[in-house]
């Protein structure tokens, strides 16, 4: 019984330090046009190369977007907007407790 008590709490230790590495990981930026003004509304995704997993958000009226929470790990961010060319920014590496800021122009 004590070993089984021992192993729950080692189990719950390691748990809950394997879930804080992602608590202050983030992809963030600003994205701006030619002449540096930002563009409000432009859709930016996010891909996990490892995994193909995607997440998507919009910028904010300050041309700004987040991308909290995130896995350790590479990424590829693409951000796109009618009127303008996509662009796509690779070997975006991401490490525990980081926040890679990822400013596009487009």
């Amino acid at each position: 019984m004590r070993l089984f008590r021992a192993t729950l709490v080692l189990a719950s230790y390691l748990a809950g330090n394997l879930a804080a590495q992602t608590t202050s990981t983030e992809v963030l930026g600003t994205v701006t046009d030619t002449t540096g003004a930002v563009v409000p509304g432009a859709g930016v995704t996010l891909l996990r190369t490892q995994t193909g997993e995607r997440r998507q958000t919009k910028t904010d009226d300050n041309g700004n977007y987040s991308f909290p929470l995130i896995e350790i790990g590479d990424y590829t961010v693409t951000v796109d907007m009618q009127g303008f060319k996509a662009k796509t920014t690779t070997g975006v590496h991401v490490e525990y407790q980081q926040k890679a800021r990822v400013n596009v122009e487009l």
